[in-house]
């Protein structure tokens, strides 16, 4: 993230009438949240604080405290793990994905190896290459079938086939098929009633892939209310799931008694969720709002989706959803600039933010608009 960013982020947030929707304001914690000072084995488990809180085995997801996960013996991980953890966190995911093949060929000690499978498939995914990554993620399923990265990875394998649905058009009944069945395999008994729950959601995806957004936000909805009340943030997952399905349909329909609605239910999530991917996504679809309702607020649109590409942790599927947002909004934003100089520099920063979204995410449908 660029300087001129840095500082517009505040400035934009301090005019902002969704200044209050979040406890972090933008500073340099947010900017530069992978960079405090920490341990390296507390680094490791920050980077993937995320993934080894939900797999827990029957463990109560989020509640686990941090000093119980920092007193399990990891081992002091190997250099290539190291850099391709550095990489991964700078989106360097190219370089990333090749660190960890380096790091998966180490085994000493044993966690690196479904560690460095896992996230060279993650970052494989992000690139777009959801063979490859499909790949690494049944490799991941067949030599470790009893790792906590298991349920992780069936949703990765799901969310390729998502991605083959929307580029192949004629393959895309039998794409989404296979997601819904790699989904379906949450609902195994030994992964515990939230990975089911998790895996319904994810059906929801599905749904949303085959245009039912409606039939989609009927399950979100039930989800919601089954899940109220549990831990793990699932309930609030739904609601995300289903005011998104909502924003959709008001696109569609430019509806804005449902942009209102949808509005209010997102701004909800964020006051309450601490999950990375809900809060990405329930930002995302603020910043989708706030762009295509009939009374435009450009800038909170652009507010929006910055919030998506500082957050360190965010869920990466919504990585390129949000620069496109950004470069959109702050592109009709720069039109209004009173100076030259002004609209110099922010064409400048459009253009690095393009120079992101095509580097980083090249086969992103996003990155093709």
């Amino acid at each position: 993230m660029s300087r001129f960013l840095r500082v517009l982020a505040p400035v934009l947030l301090a005019g902002s009438s969704i200044a209050a929707a979040q406890d972090e304001s933008f500073d340099d914690k947010i900017f530069h949240r992978g960079q405090e000072t920490k341990p390296t084995e507390c680094k490791i488990v920050d980077i993937t604080y995320k993934e080894i809180l939900y797999n827990l085995p029957g463990a109560p997801r989020q509640k686990v405290g941090r000093e119980r996960i920092q007193g399990w013996e990891f081992g002091d991980p190997p250099l290539r793990f190291k850099e391709a953890e550095d990489a991964r966190k700078d989106q360097d995911f190219e370089k990333a994905a090749e660190l960890y093949l380096s790091a998966y060929a180490t085994d000493d000690p044993k966690w690196v190896k479904p560690f460095s499978l896992f996230y060279r498939a993650e970052c494989l995914l992000a690139l777009g290459k959801s063979g490859d990554a499909g790949t690494t993620y049944n490799k991941l399923l067949k030599e470790y079938p009893e790792n906590a990265f298991v349920p992780n990875a069936w949703i990765g394998l799901g969310r390729c086939y998502l991605l083959q649905a929307a580029r192949k058009p004629d393959k895309k009944d039998e794409s989404l098929a296979r997601a819904e069945e790699a989904f379906s395999k949450l609902a195994n008994p030994d992964f515990g009633e939230a990975w089911a729950i998790e895996g319904q959601v994810w059906r929801g995806r599905v749904l949303e892939a085959k245009g039912d957004a409606k039939g989609a936000r009927d399950l979100y909805k039930d989800l919601a209310a089954e899940s109220r009340g549990k831990p793990g943030g699932l309930s609030e997952l739904a609601q995300c799931r289903a005011a998104l399905c909502s924003v959709e349909i008001a696109i569609k329909e430019q509806s804005e008694s449902l942009f209102e609605d949808a509005r209010r239910e997102l701004l909800q999530v964020v006051e309450m969720v601490k999950r990375p991917d809900v809060l990405a996504a329930a930002w995302n679809g603020l910043a989708r709002i706030y762009f295509h309702r009939k009374q435009a607020e450009k800038k909170e649109a652009l507010l929006c989706a910055l919030r998506v590409i500082t957050m360190y942790d965010s869920e990466l599927d919504e990585q390129p959803m949000a620069h496109w947002y950004a470069i959109k909004a702050y592109t009709e934003l720069a039109e209004k600039e009173s100076s030259e100089e002004e609209k110099a520099e922010a064409k400048k920063q459009i253009g690095m933010l393009k120079g992101e979204l095509k580097r980083n995410f090249p086969d992103s449908p996003w990155a093709k608009k």
